[in-house]
């Protein structure tokens, strides 16, 4: 579908750089995902002139595009954030929710309620999304509703099972999950 063409397209232009591929075709830079350091982590929209100033610890693991639309852009991590959620200020000192928080959407880094490995597990699924590791993902949510329905703890499988569901809307949408 076109969800699943897109970041494929990105990865292989970042990986390997075609010679005839224009980088811009107006006076506009492309447009990256980044996710900034741990413990912090967050998704943030960056434009080629500017990811220079961002001081990343791995670019290939932090540094997800060219996106040429800023729609497109905007709408993966759209998906993100409805599916696997993130904390738009992880593990700030004034303990403040953030806004996804408020939208059920940040698994809650802002306010304490998930430690920073549970968040960095949040975090790898949004970044394997963007990677196109889809069989991946669905995979790992699948186990992990069969652990916590084990554990009986049916709240949490719940959770996943919604994401799962959500994943699998996307990834079967095609064409009007764009929209």
């Amino acid at each position: 579908n076109d969800i699943q063409a897109i970041i494929t397209e990105a990865n292989y232009i970042k990986s390997y750089l075609p010679k005839y591929n224009s980088i811009t075709k107006d006076d506009k830079s492309n447009l990256y995902i980044i996710f900034t350091n741990p413990p912090e982590s967050k998704p943030t929209l960056v434009r080629a002139t500017d990811l220079n100033s961002y001081n990343l610890d791995n670019y290939k693991k932090q540094v997800f595009g060219p996106y040429t639309s800023s729609s497109i852009a905007r709408i993966l991590l759209s998906h993100c954030r409805k599916t696997f959620g993130y904390c738009l200020s992880p593990f700030n000192s004034k303990g403040k929710a953030c806004f996804n928080y408020h939208l059920n959407q940040c698994p809650g880094a802002c306010v304490g309620i998930v430690d920073q490995k549970d968040y960095q597990q949040t975090i790898d699924a949004s970044k394997n999304f963007l990677l196109g590791k889809f069989s991946l993902l669905q995979k790992s949510l699948l186990k992990q509703i069969k652990i916590e329905i084990k554990k009986q703890n049916f709240e949490k499988a719940d959770q996943f099972k919604r994401k799962y569901d959500s994943l699998q809307f996307i990834l079967s949408a095609g064409r009007s999950s764009l929209l």
